[in-house]
Protein backbone atom coordinates (compact mmCIF):
# COMPACT_ATOMS: atom_id res chain seq x y z
CA UNK A 1 0.00 0.00 0.00
CA UNK A 2 1.29 3.07 -1.15
CA UNK A 3 2.27 5.97 1.84
CA UNK A 4 3.93 9.40 1.93
CA UNK A 5 6.83 8.89 4.46
CA UNK A 6 8.47 12.04 5.87
CA UNK A 7 11.92 11.86 7.17
CA UNK A 8 13.45 13.15 9.92
CA UNK A 9 16.00 11.31 10.50
CA UNK A 10 18.10 8.38 8.27
CA UNK A 11 20.19 5.74 10.75
CA UNK A 12 21.98 3.70 8.47
CA UNK A 13 22.97 -0.39 10.47
CA UNK A 14 26.55 0.08 9.53
CA UNK A 15 27.01 -2.60 12.37
CA UNK A 16 25.07 -5.14 9.81
CA UNK A 17 25.60 -3.99 6.42
CA UNK A 18 25.98 -0.84 3.87
CA UNK A 19 22.16 -1.14 2.20
CA UNK A 20 20.16 -1.81 5.56
CA UNK A 21 19.09 0.85 8.22
CA UNK A 22 15.74 2.61 9.46
CA UNK A 23 14.33 5.62 8.83
CA UNK A 24 13.00 8.08 11.53
CA UNK A 25 9.87 10.01 10.14
CA UNK A 26 6.09 10.16 9.29
CA UNK A 27 3.94 8.11 7.73
CA UNK A 28 0.80 9.46 6.31
CA UNK A 29 1.43 12.07 9.60
CA UNK A 30 1.83 8.56 11.91
CA UNK A 31 5.18 9.06 13.68
CA UNK A 32 7.11 5.78 12.83
CA UNK A 33 10.24 4.16 12.87
CA UNK A 34 10.73 1.74 9.70
CA UNK A 35 13.29 -0.59 8.29
CA UNK A 36 15.19 0.48 4.80
CA UNK A 37 16.87 -0.98 2.45
CA UNK A 38 19.18 0.95 -0.07
CA UNK A 39 20.25 -0.18 -3.24
CA UNK A 40 22.89 2.56 -3.70
CA UNK A 41 24.09 2.44 -0.02
CA UNK A 42 24.16 6.39 0.05
CA UNK A 43 22.84 6.89 3.09
CA UNK A 44 23.79 10.80 2.24
CA UNK A 45 21.26 11.38 0.55
CA UNK A 46 18.64 10.64 2.61
CA UNK A 47 17.51 14.35 4.56
CA UNK A 48 15.23 15.21 7.20
CA UNK A 49 12.09 17.33 5.76
CA UNK A 50 12.53 14.54 2.53
CA UNK A 51 9.44 13.34 1.62
CA UNK A 52 8.54 9.71 -0.48
CA UNK A 53 6.11 7.90 -1.92
CA UNK A 54 6.86 4.24 -0.44
CA UNK A 55 5.52 0.87 -0.14
CA UNK A 56 5.02 0.09 3.48
CA UNK A 57 4.40 -3.05 5.40
CA UNK A 58 4.35 -4.74 8.34
CA UNK A 59 6.07 -8.34 8.11
CA UNK A 60 4.79 -10.45 10.85
CA UNK A 61 7.30 -11.43 13.31
CA UNK A 62 4.96 -12.77 16.15
CA UNK A 63 2.43 -14.52 16.78
CA UNK A 64 -1.34 -13.49 15.14
CA UNK A 65 -4.24 -13.61 17.55
CA UNK A 66 -8.10 -13.03 16.74
CA UNK A 67 -9.73 -10.57 19.19
CA UNK A 68 -12.89 -9.35 19.86
CA UNK A 69 -14.33 -6.84 17.71
CA UNK A 70 -14.14 -4.24 20.55
CA UNK A 71 -10.58 -4.23 19.99
CA UNK A 72 -9.40 -0.54 19.59
CA UNK A 73 -7.42 -0.30 16.30
CA UNK A 74 -3.70 0.61 17.37
CA UNK A 75 -0.07 0.72 16.08
CA UNK A 76 2.39 0.59 18.80
CA UNK A 77 6.09 1.07 18.54
CA UNK A 78 7.35 -2.16 20.70
CA UNK A 79 11.66 -1.06 19.95
CA UNK A 80 12.76 0.52 16.82
CA UNK A 81 11.20 -1.11 14.02
CA UNK A 82 8.85 -3.95 15.97
CA UNK A 83 5.80 -3.04 15.76
CA UNK A 84 2.56 -4.73 17.28
CA UNK A 85 -1.20 -3.85 15.22
CA UNK A 86 -4.22 -4.17 15.92
CA UNK A 87 -6.96 -3.79 13.04
CA UNK A 88 -9.70 -5.30 10.84
CA UNK A 89 -9.17 -7.56 7.79
CA UNK A 90 -10.61 -5.99 4.80
CA UNK A 91 -8.98 -8.08 2.10
CA UNK A 92 -6.76 -10.98 2.02
CA UNK A 93 -4.46 -12.34 -0.81
CA UNK A 94 -2.94 -15.51 0.83
CA UNK A 95 -0.53 -14.46 2.84
CA UNK A 96 -1.19 -10.88 2.21
CA UNK A 97 -3.34 -8.97 4.32
CA UNK A 98 -4.51 -5.85 4.42
CA UNK A 99 -6.02 -3.96 7.79
CA UNK A 100 -8.12 -1.00 8.71
CA UNK A 101 -6.41 0.36 11.86
CA UNK A 102 -5.27 4.03 12.74
CA UNK A 103 -2.84 3.60 9.70
CA UNK A 104 -4.25 1.23 6.61
CA UNK A 105 -1.58 -1.22 6.14
CA UNK A 106 -0.43 -3.82 4.32
CA UNK A 107 0.43 -6.69 6.61
CA UNK A 108 2.44 -10.12 5.12
CA UNK A 109 1.48 -12.78 7.50
CA UNK A 110 4.40 -14.51 6.29
CA UNK A 111 3.18 -18.21 6.62
CA UNK A 112 6.23 -19.90 6.16
CA UNK A 113 6.48 -23.31 7.95
CA UNK A 114 9.35 -23.22 9.43
CA UNK A 115 8.32 -20.28 12.01
CA UNK A 116 7.07 -21.53 15.32
CA UNK A 117 4.59 -19.10 16.29
CA UNK A 118 1.17 -19.44 16.03
CA UNK A 119 -0.90 -18.00 12.74
CA UNK A 120 -4.62 -17.78 13.65
CA UNK A 121 -7.01 -18.47 10.45
CA UNK A 122 -8.14 -15.22 9.59
CA UNK A 123 -10.78 -13.90 7.32
CA UNK A 124 -12.50 -10.76 5.96
CA UNK A 125 -13.99 -9.03 9.24
CA UNK A 126 -11.47 -10.33 11.66
CA UNK A 127 -10.16 -8.09 14.29
CA UNK A 128 -6.47 -9.20 14.59
CA UNK A 129 -3.36 -8.28 16.66
CA UNK A 130 0.11 -8.79 14.29
CA UNK A 131 3.20 -8.79 16.02
CA UNK A 132 6.20 -7.39 13.40
CA UNK A 133 8.77 -5.04 11.21
CA UNK A 134 7.07 -2.26 9.88
CA UNK A 135 9.34 -2.04 6.71
CA UNK A 136 9.36 1.03 3.74
CA UNK A 137 10.35 0.38 -0.11
CA UNK A 138 12.04 3.52 -0.75
CA UNK A 139 13.81 4.28 -3.74
CA UNK A 140 15.12 7.84 -3.40
CA UNK A 141 15.52 8.54 -7.40
CA UNK A 142 11.35 8.47 -7.59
Amino acid sequence: MRHTLTVERAVPWAQFNEYEGQIEGRLDGHPVTCRVVLTDRDWTRIKPGDTYEVEAKLVRGGDVQVLAASALPALTQRDGVSYEVVGTVVARDGEDVQLDTVLPLDVDLDLAPFLRRAVADVAIGDRIRVEGTLEADLDPDD
